[in-house]
């Protein structure tokens, strides 16, 4: 499959809700992609000191059940990638290892675990909503990242706001395709909130 384009959507996930359930739905159905690879990460970057809402077991559990209610018009188009969470369990039992591999991850070790296991002749979409677009430039080894993926497809349309991030993640030198949630109850829904 070289050249084949991928898409990721990288989330906390805690909880998965139906705004996260729509970006995916119109990823697969918009964007030129094969597969949609939903990665829950397993450090909340943006959520700290906040308290959980549900273990992984039941993140991984509720994601699955909520893509699954797309319907077979879907099935095979998304995969879960369980390695975040799986590494997360590896290193529970040990408080230096969880400490030194687990705390200090960030994204760009994510995209980049996931291009070696996934491979890396495919094209890839990483798919962002516009209030992690906004703040993309404070990302640890934003450029890193830019440069390990081919586009960037950002969800237009939650809390007002406004199309001007595509323009500053264009300027970075990279595609963007923007998505839009038309249906603005759900554009309401937030993980964080």
């Amino acid at each position: 499959l070289m050249f084949s384009r991928i898409a990721i959507f990288g989330l906390t996930g805690d909880p998965f809700t139906v705004a996260h359930r729509e970006i995916c739905r119109l990823a697969m159905k918009e964007l030129p992609i094969h597969k949609l690879y939903v990665i829950p990460t397993c450090v909340d970057y943006h959520r700290q000191g906040k308290a959980k809402c549900l273990c992984d077991f039941d993140k991984l559990k509720c994601m699955k059940h909520m893509l699954w209610s797309l319907g077979s018009e879907y099935l095979g188009k998304w995969e879960i990638d369980e390695h975040e969470i799986d590494l997360k369990v590896l290193c529970s039992d040990n408080a230096s290892l969880y400490d030194d591999i687990i705390l200090p991850r960030r994204f760009i070790h994510t995209l980049l675990d996931f291009r070696c296991r996934v491979g890396i002749d495919y094209l890839t979409t990483m798919i962002l909503g516009t209030d992690e677009a906004e703040n993309f430039k404070k990302w640890y080894r934003y450029k890193d990242v830019l440069s390990n993926i081919d586009s960037m497809s950002i969800v237009e349309g939650r809390d007002g706001e406004g199309i001007d991030v595509i323009h500053k993640i264009e300027k970075e030198g990279i595609e963007v395709i923007p998505l839009m949630i038309r249906d603005k109850e759900l554009c309401k829904v937030s993980a964080s909130k």
